[in-house]
């Protein structure tokens, strides 16, 4: 990465570790469509969209550094 750690997102470095794209972190593997996997699945991408909104804030200056 050859940018400043202020303009890395830790959900950047989350993505180059685990090879995933930016739409899903494969929270629910199982996609059948049995009622608790449906609505599991519906609270799972709530959890997901606020968990990278968090890590998309993030960055690696603020673990190094500290927030300010």
């Amino acid at each position: 990465m050859a940018r400043k750690p202020d303009k890395i997102s830790l959900l950047d470095i989350i993505m180059a570790i685990k090879d995933i794209t930016s739409d899903h972190l494969n929270f629910l593997e199982d996609k059948s469509k049995e009622p608790f996997l449906v609505r599991m699945e519906e609270v799972t991408k709530k959890a997901e969209s606020e968990l990278k909104r968090i890590l998309r804030v993030a960055t690696l200056a603020d673990m190094i550094e500290g927030k300010k």
